[in-house]
């Protein structure tokens, strides 16, 4: 019966041999055995097990692989007779009696040698066929080694390594049961090359428990090889764990180890005894040798020397190294020019969970959602990884990757650290980003790291979900959605920083949630972010907070983004200042950055025909309009700024504007067209537009005084020798818009006017 190990309260197997998986293997075997035996004619057939069943890993739901050297009579009778009992049956004969490898595979030339035969004769013409191929071992084997190369190749492309960290595949997949296998058989081949290190066949066979004890669960709860999410539960409670999340950290933990030691036992069979030796005679007894050894090796072997040292408990992983030296070391090491292999040997090595505190916490540490691909320590070595992709590829970015031509060097360390602690602190409870940002103040201090880039660093790590939740989840266009994200610090070269973090971060998470569409929007929102306008709204509205002044939120978004990008905030704060104490103030004159002439008219109380009034005022001065905001609030009253052409001094307007007593008659200018853009019962919107001459804008406003129309706001816009006069009016209830519409059109509207 299979049982689950001996464990402790906490989960953890406290003796190897506590596995029961092996002995219901042998049950399993025994048992089929028993009930094949009394099919006549078995013995006569001569069948010989291989595959699961000939190792003794038989599982519930195996294949029975046999080959039959007996009289094909017999196999034929024995063959009828299994199949309608329905086991899974996979037998083949020998081709050539006398060579039994011909026409075969040499992976399947090689299972003879854990192959169980059921009769004398059957053991003596498999000894023939072993000793055969150990004639020519030296071919055999290195043919061998040639093929599980090539079936790990195509393995690893055919059984994705991503989904292999959410529900593991656990006979193909990346650390899983063949490559453990296969990593067994070369040991066997290969023993000169192998027998100096048997912690990794140690590791390895424990790990052949483990999975087994798995599968055979799986396969008893009609599952196959996949640990699906629906029975990671029950099994975790099965082998005596409170959490799941700690058995599929174990699981993740073994199936990590299993792939390293494997990479480890093919690469090695590949390398010369010579090269063995020299590796061999230089051990690594320092942090400085451990990084120069990888930086000159990123080989399995280098890596597998490193690992040796640091678990050693004579190693170096405990000595008194200087903090500040171990940060150069590292920093070097994470440089944004590193190759990809020698950073990934830095991880696989284990130099990175040693060097950096709380590493080891998240080694294994599975997300249980559809969306996060990786254990917790691989996604951060993803993540460092995609750092370096886009510092090299920018395109593979589309639009974003403009943002990288604005970092420089500096900024490039900052992602890449960034990369690797902003995930640091999960599976602790709590906000991850506001716990990593803390674990990062610490270990870059101790490590010697500007307080700048510190600073920086440790920001990106606690705002790195911000513009993702930002963009995907609210709307980019919003006012309120920009002024939180200024207000939490993404500003200037922060917004190219955490644009391409946040993209670097989908990628490296799970390569299929990255597309056009999120290109699209983090790119939407990060130009909205770079816009000065929209910094100087939220820069004003933080100083009005500073002053407590209470000015309505509708009265500051209806200003025109012409005005907030020319007048100096301290002259719009203390127009407000004024406004909220009903105070009326004189007409202003300001002269702005770009030498644009600007005047203001304001009024603590609206009349009708007060911005005709204004127009005109500024129409007899001789100032021809260019733009212009018209804005009426309850609580601020009439607030007008015109953008005028003239070629007087600010002082001649300010005494001119101060004592305006012209009478003088406009002429009525006409329009190329007039429509109606927007009407509801709160405001209908009036534009138009026309080839740009002198009093244009009078006349529109004119047109809808005549008209009856409240103006409420305006918005005037030139380009070139076109205008487009926007107005937003009050509906007056008993007219049709359409008809006001029309009305106008009929008076001022001359479409053969129109600029083409």
């Amino acid at each position: 019966m299979l049982h689950p190990p001996l464990t402790n309260p906490k989960g953890q197997v406290l003796l190897d041999d506590s596995f029961s998986t092996l002995d219901f293997s042998s049950w399993l075997g025994l048992s089929v055995e028993n009930r094949l035996r009394e099919i006549p004619g078995w013995e006569e057939a001569h069948p010989i097990a291989i595959g699961s069943w000939g190792r003794g890993e038989l599982c519930p739901c195996s294949d029975l692989d046999i080959i039959f050297c007996g009289d094909e009579k017999y196999v034929q009778k024995v063959v009828e007779k299994i199949e309608p009992t329905g086991l899974k049956l996979r037998y083949r004969v020998p081709d050539s009696r006398e060579d039994w490898t011909k026409n075969v595979d040499v992976l399947e030339a090689n299972a003879l040698f854990w192959a169980k035969p059921f009769t004398n004769d059957g053991a003596l013409m498999l000894q023939d066929q072993k000793n055969k191929i150990l004639k020519k071992e030296k071919s055999f084997r290195r043919e061998l080694l040639k093929e599980i190369m090539a079936e790990r190749k195509r393995r690893f492309k055919r059984y994705d390594s991503i989904t292999n960290f959410l529900e593991p595949n656990l006979k193909f997949g990346a650390g899983g049961l063949r490559d453990l296998h296969q990593a067994l058989i070369l040991g066997h081949w290969f023993p000169e090359k192998v027998s100096a290190l048997d912690h990794a066949f140690k590791v390895l066979d424990y790990y052949k428990k483990f999975f087994l004890i798995i599968r055979q669960k799986l396969h008893l709860q009609n599952s196959h090889d996949i640990l699906v999410g629906a029975e990671q539960a029950e099994l975790a409670s099965w082998f005596g764990y409170e959490k799941n999340l700690d058995f599929m950290r174990e699981v993740q933990k073994g199936l990590s180890r299993v792939s390293f030691h494997s990479d480890w036992v093919s690469e090695r069979c590949r390398t010369s005894l010579k090269s063995i030796k020299k590796r061999e005679e230089n051990p690594v007894t320092s942090w400085q040798e451990a990084f120069k050894l990888i930086e000159e090796d990123p080989s399995a072997q280098a890596q597998a020397t490193v690992r040796r040292a640091l678990y050693d408990k004579k190693g170096f992983r405990k000595e008194k190294v200087d903090k500040e030296k171990l940060g150069k070391m590292l920093r070097k090491g994470l440089n944004v020019k590193t190759e990809d292999n020698n950073l990934v040997a830095l991880f696989k090595s284990h130099i990175i969970s040693h060097a950096i505190p709380n590493f080891t916490k998240i080694i294994g540490l599975v997300q249980h959602d559809q969306y996060h691909r990786f254990s917790v320590d691989a996604h951060l070595m993803q993540t460092v990884r995609e750092v370096k992709r886009v510092h090299d590829h920018p395109k593979l970015l589309g639009k974003l990757g403009y943002y990288c031509e604005k970092l420089n060097k500096k900024d490039w360390e900052i992602l890449r650290w960034a990369a690797l602690y902003h995930d640091i602190a999960k599976g602790r409870g709590g906000s991850h980003e506001k716990k990593g940002k803390q674990i990062v103040q610490k270990d870059l201090k101790d490590f010697g790291f500007p307080a700048p880039i510190i600073e920086e660093i440790a920001w990106v790590v606690e705002q790195h979900l911000a513009m993702s939740t930002s963009a995907f989840r609210k709307n980019p266009r919003s006012p309120k959605t920009w002024q939180d994200l200024f207000s939490n610090g993404v500003r200037g070269k922060r917004i190219y920083l955490i644009s391409l973090f946040t993209a670097i971060d989908i990628r490296a998470t799970n390569p299929d949630a990255w597309n056009h569409w999120k290109e699209g929007l983090l790119y939407e929102l990060g130009e909205t972010l770079r816009n000065p306008t929209n910094e100087k709204y939220y820069d004003l509205i933080q100083i009005l907070m500073k002053k407590a002044l209470k000015v309505p939120n509708e009265f500051i978004e209806q200003i025109d983004v012409s005005v907030v990008e020319s007048i100096p905030s301290k002259i719009l704060i203390s127009d407000f200042a004024k406004m909220l104490k009903k105070e009326s103030l004189k007409p202003l004159v300001v002269r702005d950055k770009k030498n644009q002439v600007w005047i203001r008219f304001h009024s603590p109380k609206d009349e009708k025909g007060l911005v005709l009034k204004y127009a005109q005022t500024l129409a007899s001065l001789g100032c021809n309009i260019r733009q212009a905001s018209i804005l009426t609030d309850k609580k601020m009253g009439v607030y007008d700024w015109f953008c005028v052409k003239t070629n007087k001094s600010n002082e001649i307007l300010k005494k001119q504007l101060l004592h305006n007593i012209s009478n003088v008659e406009f002429p009525s200018c006409s329009f190329s067209k007039v429509g109606l853009m927007t009407a509801d019962e709160n405001e209908w919107v009036i534009s138009f537009k026309a080839k740009d001459k002198k009093g244009l804008l009078v006349s529109a406003i004119q047109s809808l005084y005549d008209s009856d129309l409240e103006i409420i706001w305006a918005k005037v816009h030139t380009w070139g020798r076109q205008i487009e006069d926007i107005f937003g009016v009050l509906p007056i209830n008993s007219e049709n818009p359409e008809q006001i519409v029309k009305n106008l059109k009929e008076k001022i509207e001359q479409p053969d006017l129109e600029i083409l």
